[in-house]
């Protein structure tokens, strides 16, 4: 029952992603986009006057959406394998509840114990390039 609600929570959370990123309009800054769903802009870049890790991540998602790949870099170069990876979800996590298997089967393998420490990293570099 528990890999259930996980496969259906995985898929449902996916497709809305996408969904999302499909009906916003990136913003021209490279990031902010997310202020369209009624959120707040970011704090860190309130107070401090410079970009998050995560800034431009929605701005990312809604520009692959639109096949606008180097915009989707220039906003959050981590967002492009976030996005494909978001693609990948419903079907990975709808062929584990059709199969009724592990959906986290991956992380036994080598690829996937080093693809999530990997994005981290390369999540905090692309960060560390923005301020610098």
């Amino acid at each position: 029952m528990f890999w259930f609600l996980v496969d259906v929570i995985a898929i449902l959370g996916s497709v809305t992603v996408l969904s999302l990123a499909v009906w916003l309009d990136p913003d021209a800054r490279g990031f902010g986009t997310h202020e369209q769903l009624g959120l707040s802009p970011c704090r860190y870049y309130m107070q401090e006057g410079a970009l998050c890790p995560t800034c431009g991540l929605t701005t990312a998602f809604a520009n692959m959406a639109e096949g606008r790949v180097v915009a989707a870099f220039r906003a959050n170069p981590v967002g492009i394998p976030l996005f494909i990876l978001t693609l990948i979800m419903p079907l990975w996590f709808g062929h584990a509840l059709w199969a009724r298997r592990d959906p986290f089967r991956f992380t036994s393998h080598a690829v996937g114990r080093w693809a999530l420490p990997a994005l981290l990293v390369s999540l905090v570099v692309c960060w560390a390039l923005k301020v610098a």
